[in-house]
C-alpha cells in the first residue's frame, strides 16, 4: 500500500484517522502498532513475519545489553539482523552464481542447485538499520532500552516511515512514544505537509517519469543526444522528487499522528562541494541564500 494509492488515502487513512483519535492515548501505540502491520501485510501478506522478526531481534538484543550481557546482545542485534538483510537480498544471487559456476565447471548435479525465489520484503533496509542504530544506541550508554515491546513495536513497525524512511533514530521519538498531543495546528501543519509531498510524487515524479521512461525505452539510435540529455535530466528530477515527495508524506503523516521526524532530505542537488559521505549528501547541504527549491 502506498501514500498515494486510492486505498490508502480514500480507505486506510480516514478509518484509521478516526479510530486512532477517538481513542486515550494510552490505547494509541497499541492500535498504531497492529494498523501498522496491518499496513505492511496489505502488500507483503505473510512477509509481515519478517518484520515482526525483526522487531523481536532487536526488542531482545537491547534487553539484554541493558542487563548487562552486552557483547551477546549486540551480536544478536548484529547477527540477527543482517542475516536476515543478507538472505533476502542476496540469496537468488549467490545460489545463481554458484550454479552458472558450477555449469561451467561442469560439475554434476549443478541443475540441484536451487532455491524457492526469495522476494525482498518492501523497507527491509529501513527497519533493519533503524533496529541496529537502536541497540548501538544502548550498547554506547546513549539511551535506555525500552521495556514495552508494543511501544518499541511502534516505533519500528509505525506506518508513516515502514517503507520508504526517513530513518527515524529511536532517541528522538522516544519521549513522544509515552506522551505526545496531536493539536488542530500541528495536524494542520502535517496535512499540508503531506499534500505538498504527494504533489511532488504525483505531479512532478511521475511527470518527469514517464518522459524519462520514454526516451529510456526507444532504441539509442533513435534520438539525438540532446533528447538522451533530456532523459538524463528527468531522471534526475524523477529521483529527486520521489525521495523528496516520500520524505514530505512520512513526516506530515507523523506530525497528525502527534511525532515530529527529523528533516532527512534537503536540497542534495546544490551541493556546494563534494561530500564527504552519501549521508551528508543527503542531510547537511543547506540551499544558499536567496534560493528556495521545493
Amino acid at each position: 500500500m502506498l501514500f498515494s494509492s486510492a486505498i490508502f488515502l480514500f480507505l486506510y487513512f480516514p478509518v484509521f484517522s478516526l479510530v486512532y483519535y477517538l481513542l486515550p492515548n494510552y490505547w494509541r501505540n497499541t492500535f498504531l502498532f497492529f494498523a501498522s502491520l496491518l499496513f505492511y501485510a496489505w502488500g507483503e501478506n505473510i512477509v509481515v513475519l519478517v518484520l515482526l522478526l525483526s522487531i523481536c531481534i532487536n526488542f531482545s538484543a537491547g534487553r539484554l545489553i541493558e542487563n548487562g550481557y552486552r557483547r551477546i546482545g549486540l551480536w544478536v542485534s548484529l547477527g540477527g539482523s543482517l542475516s536476515l538483510l543478507f538472505y533476502y537480498k542476496y540469496a537468488n544471487f549467490i545460489v545463481g552464481s554458484i550454479r552458472s559456476l558450477a555449469e561451467n565447471l561442469a560439475i554434476p548435479m549443478a541443475e540441484n542447485l536451487t532455491i524457492p525465489a526469495v522476494v525482498l520484503p518492501i523497507g527491509i533496509s529501513f527497519y533493519t538499520f533503524q533496529g541496529i542504530s537502536y541497540t548501538l544506541d544502548i550498547y554506547w550508554g546513549r539511551i535506555r532500552a525500552n521495556r514495552s515491546f508494543l511501544d518499541y513495536g511502534t516505533y519500528v513497525a509505525m506506518f508513516p516511515h515502514q517503507i520508504a524512511g526517513p530513518i527515524v533514530r529511536y532517541s528522538d521519538i522516544a519521549p513522544e512514544l509515552t506522551e505526545r498531543t496531536v493539536t488542530p495546528e500541528k495536524f494542520g501543519m502535517g496535512a499540508e505537509r503531506f499534500i505538498i509531498g504527494i504533489i511532488k510524487k504525483l505531479l512532478l515524479a511521475n511527470t518527469f517519469a514517464s518522459v524519462a521512461d520514454t526516451i529510456f525505452n526507444a532504441p539509442a539510435d533513435s534520438y539525438a543526444a540532446e533528447t538522451a540529455w533530456l532523459g538524463i535530466v528527468a531522471y534526475s528530477l524523477q529521483i529527486y522528487f520521489d525521495f523528496s515527495g516520500y520524505s514530505d508524506m512520512a513526516i506530515g503523516l507523523g506530525k497528525m499522528l502527534g511525532f515530529d521526524f527529523k528533516e532527512n532530505f534537503n536540497y542534495p542537488y546544490i551541493a556546494v562541494s563534494l561530500p564527504r559521505s552519501v549521508s551528508q549528501f543527503w542531510l547537511d547541504f543547506k540551499p544558499p541564500v536567496g534560493i528556495r527549491l521545493v
